[in-house]
């Protein structure tokens, strides 16, 4: 009777799987509809440089995983050769897309310090704490043995190839592993970051605006502590995509536009930023022009 009723709930977590991670694909692709006109201007009239190929890898890279996952887990009559490609796949989307975020939020800050060497070996120093620390709880936590962080991610990527999910044709959406029937669900945050995400992405009054939006790539990595081996984590995972990819992007975005525009608050009344591009030649450097001079 237990593992009936545990096979109906594994149902219903699925249903509730395959709305999520479509209601997170069309969020993420409205978000890119929306800013379409100003990433035009800002990424691909602009002189290309290492930090636009990471937006653009943030973003549209982003966009296929979520979609790709959006099929899998709507599709009930998956074949074993795609949930074999698949597997891998979904697991290694995740760990690039969240290293990429973080190298971007790392790049913004340095930029903002006038690319500081002691703030860029700071920034470097507290990543590889915060990735510790979030492996510390995940690897070893009481409610997940999950390693889905930028190292644990990693991990996982070689351990999901080393498996061989397959679909129950006709019965269950998606792709399953040896272990399909989970429980302890426990919803991922991205639904109580997005909405505060929404806010925050409209706000550029200052420089903490980029700390605020380090806080929408950070969460979602200690959520996983609170999950267990839920048939929802996958799509915890997915909001966890969209909402990463719609604020790195909208960092690079932002901050650009800013750069173009001499009354935003991002400038003062004594300087002026110069150049077409906040990065600079090494896609880190801020210059300031002296007015008064």
């Amino acid at each position: 009777m237990d593992l009936l009723q545990e096979f109906r709930d594994t149902v219903e977590d699925y249903r509730t799987t395959s709305l999520l991670f479509v209601s997170a694909t069309v969020l993420l692709s409205y978000e890119i509809f929306l800013t379409l006109g100003e990433e035009f201007k800002s990424i691909w009239l602009s002189s290309w440089s290492p930090i636009t190929i990471l937006h653009v890898l943030v973003r549209y890279y982003a966009l296929c995983y979520m979609m790709i996952n959006s099929y899998a887990s709507i599709s009930a009559h998956l074949t074993g050769t795609f949930c074999s490609r698949f597997y891998p796949f979904e697991i290694w989307g995740a760990a690039i897309i969240v290293p990429v975020a973080d190298i971007i939020l790392l790049l913004r800050i340095y930029s903002l310090y006038s690319a500081n060497k002691k703030i860029g070996a700071l920034l470097v120093v507290l990543w590889i704490v915060e990735s510790a620390v979030c492996f510390r709880f995940q690897r070893f936590g009481r409610l997940t043995d999950q390693k889905q962080t930028v190292f644990g991610l990693i991990a996982s990527g070689f351990e999901g190839t080393a498996q061989d999910p397959n679909p129950l044709s006709g019965v269950l959406p998606g792709c399953f592993a040896h272990n399909p029937f989970r429980s302890v669900i426990v919803l991922n945050s991205g639904a109580i970051v997005i909405p505060v995400q929404g806010q925050q992405l409209v706000s550029r009054d200052s420089e903490q605006w980029v700390y605020r939006q380090g806080w929408g790539i950070i969460l979602p990595c200690h959520s996983h502590y609170y999950q267990s081996n839920s048939p929802l984590e996958s799509a915890g995972q997915g909001w966890e995509v969209a909402i990463v990819a719609i604020t790195a992007g909208m960092m690079v975005l932002n901050l650009r536009s800013s750069v173009r525009n001499p009354s935003d608050e991002w400038t003062t009344d004594t300087y002026i930023l110069s150049g077409d591009d906040i990065e600079g030649g090494q896609f880190t450097s801020l210059i300031l022009v002296d007015i008064d001079q």
